[in-house]
């Protein structure tokens, strides 16, 4: 990984001691459980959601994002989860 030194860098990962997470500056794991892993498809699907809570996140720091309805993006992300987690046990019921 080639920067300059005063820019700081964020991984973003699922796997602990991987060699992106130990030269980057900052991180944040995904740790998502296999189960719903293999319902995301790829860690790729969590990767994105992060950066998509972290852009989230930054937006009401700094005041483009009203509390109301950052508080409704958030439920609505959990109620996705939700129904993943529905939908694999019944598929597994099932089959």
């Amino acid at each position: 990984m080639q920067r300059k030194k005063e820019q700081k860098t964020l991984a973003i990962s699922n796997v602990l001691g991987s060699t992106i997470t130990r030269e980057a500056d900052n991180v944040i794991y995904t740790l998502q459980d296999l189960k719903f892993q293999l319902l995301l498809q790829k860690a790729y699907s969590s990767q994105v959601l992060v950066l998509y809570l972290l852009s989230l996140y930054m937006g009401a720091k700094l005041g483009k994002i009203r509390r109301k309805r950052l508080c409704k993006i958030y439920f609505d992300i959990n109620l996705v989860k939700r129904k993943y987690k529905w939908t694999y046990k019944r598929k597994r019921k099932d089959t």
